[in-house]
C-alpha cells in the first residue's frame, strides 16, 4: 500500500498545471491515479483492516466501520492552491494544484467521501449538470437534482435505508455526513437517540455523534 500511495502521489502531482504544463499528460496522470484509487477501494472492501478510532459510545466497536474510501491518508499532502493570484501577489510558482476524484469533488473532503459512499451503495455517480463546485452547503440542490428526496428525522431514526446529512452552517463550505447507524439509549427520563455518522474533516476520516434533534442537520434518503 505504501508503494501504491507513492505512485498515486506522483501521478496526482503531475495531473495539475502547477507541475505539468502538458494537458494530455495531465489527463493521463489523472485517469491513472483515479484507477489506482478504485483498485485500492476494492482491496479494502474485500480484505478490510480494522479502523482504530476512539469511540465515545461503548455500543459501537472500532472495527464495525470500515473505511473503503479510495484515497488514503497522506494522499496529495501538498497545500491546496486554486491558482488564483490576488492583486499585488506574485504569480511565480503558482498554478492550479487541487486534486479531484472521478466525480469532480476535491479528495479527502466530506463531499468526495459522501459522493463515494453514494456510489458504493447505489452504483450511481452524482451528476453535476451545471458543473458547479457544489460545496457541502449546496448539496440539497445537488441531491435533489439527482433524484434523492429530503426526509424527516423520524424516517432517519428507523434507519431503514441509507441517509446523507447536510450541515449548511458548518464553516465556510458546510459539511456532509454519511449515517452509519442510529443508537437508542433508554433512561428513566426517556430515551437518547444518537446518530453515528462518518465523514472527513481536515483531510481525516472520523466518526461524529449527532443528537437526533439536531436542527442543523438536513437529511436525504439515498436508498
Amino acid at each position: 500500500m505504501k508503494l501504491m500511495l507513492s505512485v498515486m502521489n506522483f501521478l496526482a502531482k503531475y495531473s495539475t498545471p502547477k507541475w505539468n504544463k502538458v494537458r494530455p499528460l495531465r489527463i493521463a496522470c489523472r485517469k491513472t491515479y483515479q484507477s489506482l484509487a478504485r483498485a485500492r477501494s476494492y482491496v479494502i472492501a474485500h480484505w478490510p483492516e480494522k479502523i482504530t478510532l476512539p469511540s465515545i459510545c461503548d455500543k459501537i466497536t472500532q472495527d464495525e466501520i470500515v473505511n473503503t474510501y479510495p484515497y488514503p491518508e497522506g494522499f496529495a499532502p501538498w497545500p491546496e492552491d486554486d491558482g488564483i493570484v490576488e492583486p499585488g501577489e506574485s504569480a511565480q510558482g503558482r498554478g492550479y494544484a487541487i486534486i479531484s476524484d472521478s466525480m469532480g469533488f476535491v479528495v479527502n473532503r466530506s463531499t468526495s467521501y459522501v459522493a463515494f459512499k453514494i456510489y458504493e451503495r447505489t452504483g450511481r455517480r452524482l451528476v453535476r449538470p451545471d458543473r458547479e463546485a457544489y460545496h457541502a452547503k449546496n448539496w440539497a440542490k445537488l441531491l435533489e437534482t439527482n433524484g434523492f428526496r429530503k426526509v424527516s428525522k423520524r424516517a432517519v431514526r428507523s434507519a431503514k435505508g441509507s441517509f446523507v446529512g447536510i450541515i449548511v452552517q458548518d464553516g465556510e463550505f458546510g459539511q456532509v455526513v454519511w449515517l452509519e447507524k442510529t443508537l437508542v439509549t433508554y433512561l428513566h427520563e426517556g430515551e437518547i437517540i444518537t446518530q453515528v455518522c462518518s465523514t472527513y474533516r481536515n483531510f481525516e476520516f472520523l466518526l461524529e455523534y449527532h443528537d437526533l434533534g439536531d436542527e442543523a442537520l438536513i437529511w436525504y434518503q439515498i436508498s
